[in-house]
This record gives C-alpha cells, sequence and structure tokens, in this order.
C-alpha cells in the first residue's frame, strides 16, 4: 500500500537523501510498511502512540455495502467525535468542541466516506508481520495515559523492532504531539541528535527530511476496529 501513499519518483526526484518518518497513530503503520519496501529513502522513523498490532475488520467482504456506509456515517458524528476526542487527550481541553471540529474536519472531505469504506472492505493496515523486519533506528514516544492505544503495546512494539528507543511521555494521552508539544518535540531532538555522536564510521552528516505521515483519514477505522 505504500505506493497509494507516497511516489517514489517524487522522492527520488526532488528529495533525494534520507527522510526520518513520524507516524502517528495508524500512520505508523504506513511508517513500517514504507520503510520495508523503499529503505533507500528512510534514515529513522519516529511512531507516536503507534497503532501497529490492528488486524483489521474480519471478512467485511460479504457485508452489505450500506451497512459499512452506515457506520462510516456514525464515525463522522459529532457524539463520536466528542468521545474520541475525550480518548484521545488526558485532560479534556478547554477548548474540546474546537478540537471535535477539527478532528472530524477529514470526514467532511467528499471521498472520506468512499476511502473509508474501501480501506475497511480491504481489511485495514496489518503490518504485524513486517514489524520484526524493520532495520532502521526508531523511537517509540508514547502518552504515559493513551485512551485509544494501550501503553502495553508500547513495549511490546519495542521489544520487537530490533533497534528502537522508547520514550514515555507523562501525564499525555494519544497524541503528545498536541498535548504536551515541547516534551514530544524535545525528544524528537533528543534522538535526531544521537547521530552526531555516532560518527566515527565516517558516515555522511547530510541532515535527512523529516517527513510526517499522516493518516486521518484511516485513523478512524483504527478507532473503529479497536
Amino acid at each position: 500500500m505504500s505506493d497509494v501513499f507516497f511516489s517514489l519518483p517524487f522522492w527520488k526526484s526532488y528529495i533525494k537523501r534520507p527522510m526520518v518518518l513520524v507516524g502517528p497513530s495508524l500512520g505508523a503503520a504506513v511508517a513500517i510498511d514504507f520503510s520495508i519496501n523503499y529503505p533507500e529513502a528512510v534514515s529513522k522513523l519516529i511512531f507516536i502512540g503507534a497503532s501497529v498490532y490492528s488486524e483489521g475488520p474480519k471478512d467485511m467482504t460479504r457485508m452489505p455495502k450500506f451497512v459499512s456506509y452506515a457506520g462510516v456515517f456514525i464515525l463522522k458524528s459529532l457524539p463520536l467525535r466528542f468521545l474520541a476526542t475525550r480518548l484521545a487527550f488526558n485532560k479534556t481541553p478547554n477548548e474540546v468542541f474546537d478540537w471535535v471540529q477539527i478532528g472530524r474536519l477529514h470526514c467532511l472531505l467528499p471521498w472520506w466516506e468512499d476511502a473509508t469504506v474501501d480501506f475497511m472492505i480491504r481489511g485495514g493496515y496489518n503490518v504485524i508481520k513486517q514489524i520484526k523486519q524493520v532495520k532502521h533506528k526508531c523511537l517509540i514516544m508514547w502518552g504515559e495515559d493513551d485512551g485509544i492505544i494501550s501503553s502495553k503495546l508500547a513495549y511490546r512494539l519495542h521489544q520487537e523492532l530490533p533497534d528502537a528507543i522508547l520514550r514515555q511521555v507523562r501525564q499525555c494521552g494519544h497524541i503528545p504531539h498536541v498535548e504536551k508539544p515541547r516534551e514530544a518535540a524535545k525528544l524528537v531532538l533528543e534522538f535526531l541528535e544521537r547521530d552526531k555522536t555516532e560518527k566515527a564510521d565516517g558516515a555522511s552528516s547530510v541532515t535527512p527530511v523529516l517527513a510526517y505521515v499522516t493518516l486521518a483519514i484511516l485513523h478512524d477505522a483504527s478507532l473503529f476496529v479497536h
């Protein structure tokens, strides 16, 4: 599925150097898939509240499409978006209703319903078997109070990735980069700075591009599966 989200010819033509992929939630699954298929395009991986252990909906090919569309309609409803916002934060923000509106913006795109139904029918994004194949250095960032994806999975991911460090953000929910941006930025910078002390082998010092892999569209399917 990597080619759906990224054009390798574009990378070869314009970027031309390894990227640091930042994958929040289900975006982590995309980052894993992409790094395995195009390892030359990736320098490091950063996972934030990674949703990588979901096996996706079970055999929805036999389900009538109108049922799938009904489920998708519920996904973008205000009550469910409010619940998702409450779960995403450790403490409900004062601007909770603003975050609800922001969190459902992608649901209002004209193609979102069709894309989400297609994603669910195809079985979601399953990268469980690919995790141990990741060869790049990884930072796993997780909110200690994540109400959407259990922090226990952070330890499992840390054990299964060959070269990874785990950093937890205290008093934080599913989206540390939003709820605790200073702490999240500090962890990212510390992770990237590690290379400056690891150049004894004469490795290139070219600064990699930081690419943010966002899957707001598919993230809702992740919530639906969980």
